[in-house]
């Protein structure tokens, strides 16, 4: 017996199931006409993606996993970091709000102040994650195809970037909606009782 590898393109609507069983009907036919050389050949049809990756699936899908916890965890600490620190100036952007500054001023003045530091640290990620995967590729299974070319690609900036940036407008936003629903008296009361108490 001998087996052939053969790489095809699926036309457009036609499933892996639907190719298999034509293939099945091919065997089959040939099978009777060339009863000899053809008796016990038979077709598998497999996605290409998965029977390059069929070793390393299970570790992949656990480096992915990995990677979007890692995300998570690092927006979760960047929102309450800045949050906390929003908090902390909450009685100052309620004494401008009162006095008549707009939100559109508030938020402005909010994102001259972070941008810089997402920005910073959007390039820190960067360089972070090249130094990362470096340091990452020995370590993979050796059945792992194309790890040379495993690289830190746009799509992936991209989604990040979108993370980053749902992530900023909320905290620019928060701050401001905040001080406009918020009383100045009490705010003033309660922060002199809380300096007092202190």
């Amino acid at each position: 017996g001998y087996s052939h590898l053969t790489v095809a393109r699926l036309k457009r609507g036609v499933t892996v199931e639907e190719a298999q069983a034509e293939m099945n009907v091919i065997s089959t036919r040939l099978a009777q006409e060339h009863a000899r050389s053809n008796k016990d050949m038979r077709f598998s049809v497999t996605p290409l993606r998965r029977d390059i990756a069929q070793v390393a699936r299970k570790p992949l899908i656990v480096l992915l996993g990995a990677s979007l916890g890692l995300l998570l965890i690092g927006c979760c600490n960047l929102v309450s970091l800045l949050l906390a620190r929003a908090l902390t100036r909450s009685r100052e952007t309620t004494v401008r709000s009162a006095l008549g500054a707009a939100q559109a001023r508030l938020i402005r003045q909010s994102a001259v102040e972070l941008v810089p530091i997402l920005v910073l640290g959007s390039f820190l990620g960067v360089f972070a994650a090249k130094g990362g995967i470096e340091l990452l590729i020995p370590w993979l299974p050796s059945a792992l195809p194309r790890v040379a070319e495993i690289e830190v690609i746009l799509p992936v900036l991209l989604f990040s970037g979108g993370i980053l940036f749902i992530t900023a407008v909320l905290v620019l936003l928060l701050p401001a909606m905040q001080a406009k629903g918020t009383d100045l008296v009490a705010t003033l009361r309660e922060d002199s009782r809380t300096s007092s108490g202190s």
